[in-house]
């Protein structure tokens, strides 16, 4: 039976002997820490992602179809909150959000363009479907570049690649930061009528994600624009003119969120202004709630509900295929992930928690997920301690997550089901297979087609996963660059 490619490089790295991985693995991990595959500390310090070493290798199609599946997905979920706004759920879906969230989609209206959105997704036994939709810092572009560029230069040598060979690949590989230039440029262009020459990358003090944006900078200087990364409050709007450190900027790239906004600096202003002004993204809150998330997965069973939102059969077919079945959290009946009838909601909940999965509807980081499959396990009653002042079993924490209205309430989830698998991760101890989740991230945008989208692989020990939880960020090699790689590991 042949092996996938990831699994070829996977059974090459395992019969590595160490003497000759170790030399590997640390030149991966320097280089990409080098690059910006850091977390920054509070103290200004970095603290380096660990990289895992062994790639995931996917074909073009695919991922092609994936972006393809991310694009319709925001468009939809767009349709669905535009109707959610105009309808009687605007009072809920304003309610939920922070104060200067709700001032500036009530002032500014509903994005109608976003250069960049990120699409999480689980590649499980129905194939890869989206948990969620990001479209505020759809970040790490930057950091997965990174991944790439310092794999291809530590692992080409070791298998006779030289340095033009390398530089091909990561150029075969395509580049996220290159795609969010390009939409950024597409972005200005509809608000302006021309590209930006001079842009400002626009972060909170002590940004955790700084080292990436150094790195966006650093790449996008190279395609002839001049950068700036400033803090918010060293970005000035007077009505007409923007600067950054008093130098002029004809557009800004926001990576932080509007709640850490004062409404009176240069940025608050201009993002309750109507969309004419060069800055991406707008506010678009509404769009990463998990309640309007719900609402277009009901309109796959609900025809009434599909009607009112204007989805056509291909529509539908697309959010049954990309879209797992999730609902609000309330008492009372509903349909279920089969098509069941469910009489009450909270108590199937409750009495069957390996299905599913409890999220906050609107909250970052993940802080508010409950995962079924995990209910007895230390991690739940900690966070719901966390959430919610105290450890609670699973009933409990299902009846506390209904009647709690803090951020729009919860949803409910179907359960993706996604395994753990070993990955190779580089530390400062060294190369370590270890068990690890992952999802596969796709990038797209909202109202403009954005050629050159890619991927990113996060890899977490938590079945939530993000990095901040413990484990890092793995190389996503496309066909055509990773086949110097596995014609070289052919010969051996």
């Amino acid at each position: 039976m042949p092996t996938s490619p990831s699994e070829t490089f996977e059974r090459w790295l395992r019969e590595l002997p160490p003497a000759r991985l170790e030399p590997v693995a640390s030149r991966y991990a320097a280089r990409a820490k080098e690059l910006g595959l850091c977390v920054t500390q509070p103290d200004g310090s970095e603290k380096a992602i660990p990289p895992v070493l062994s790639p995931f290798v996917v074909d073009d199609a695919w991922l092609k179809a994936q972006v393809d599946a991310a694009q319709h997905l925001t468009a939809l979920v767009h349709r669905v909150t535009s109707g959610m706004l105009a309808g009687p759920e605007k009072t809920s879906i304003l309610d939920a959000l922070f104060p200067f969230e709700r001032t500036c989609i009530e002032s500014a209206g509903l994005a109608e363009r976003l250069a960049t959105v990120r699409a999480d997704l689980f590649v499980g036994e129905r194939g890869a479907q989206a948990l969620e939709l990001n479209a505020t810092i759809p970040a790490m572009q930057g950091y997965s570049d990174i991944a790439v560029r310092a794999f291809l230069e530590a692992v080409g040598p070791e298998l006779g690649l030289d340095a033009k060979a390398i530089e091909r690949a990561v150029t075969d590989n395509g580049e996220n930061a290159r795609a969010l230039f390009d939409a950024l440029q597409l972005f200005c262009r509809a608000r302006t009528g021309k590209p930006f020459e001079r842009v400002a990358l626009v972060h909170r003090p002590q940004d955790a994600q700084l080292s990436e944006l150094r790195y966006l900078s650093r790449r996008w200087e190279q395609l002839g624009v001049r950068t700036f990364v400033i803090e918010v409050g060293e970005l000035a709007w007077d009505g007409a003119r923007v600067t950054a450190r008093g130098e002029p900027v004809d557009f800004v790239y926001r990576h932080i969120f509007a709640r850490r906004i004062e409404p009176d600096s240069g940025l608050g202003q201009m993002l309750q202004k109507r969309q004419t002004l060069p800055l991406s993204n707008p506010v678009a809150a509404p769009l990463e709630m998990k309640a309007t998330f719900a609402e277009l997965s009901r309109t796959a069973h609900e025809p009434a509900l599909a009607k009112r939102y204007g989805l056509n059969d291909a529509a539908l077919e697309r959010v049954r295929a990309f879209v797992p079945w999730t609902r609000p959290l309330k008492h009372g009946p509903t349909d279920g992930p089969e098509g069941e009838r469910i009489d009450e909601l909270v108590a199937h909940v409750a009495h069957e928690p390996a299905r599913y999965v409890l999220k906050r509807s609107w909250d970052y980081g993940g802080r508010a997920v409950f995962l079924g499959f995990e209910a007895d396990l230390p991690v739940t009653r900690e966070r719901a301690a966390a959430a919610f002042g105290e450890p609670l079993a699973w009933p409990e924490l299902v009846k506390r997550a209904a009647d709690d209205p803090r951020g729009g309430g919860f949803v409910v989830q179907e359960r993706v089901v996604t395994q753990a698998a070993e990955h190779l991760l580089v530390t400062a101890d060294g190369a370590r297979w270890l068990p690890f989740f992952t999802d596969f991230s796709v990038y797209a945008s909202l109202g403009q087609q954005t050629p050159g989208w890619g991927g990113v692989v996060r890899a977490s020990t938590s079945a939530v996963v993000n990095i901040a939880s413990g484990g890092g960020v793995a190389p996503v090699l496309r066909a055509q660059a990773a086949a110097p790689l596995l014609a070289a590991l052919a010969k051996k």
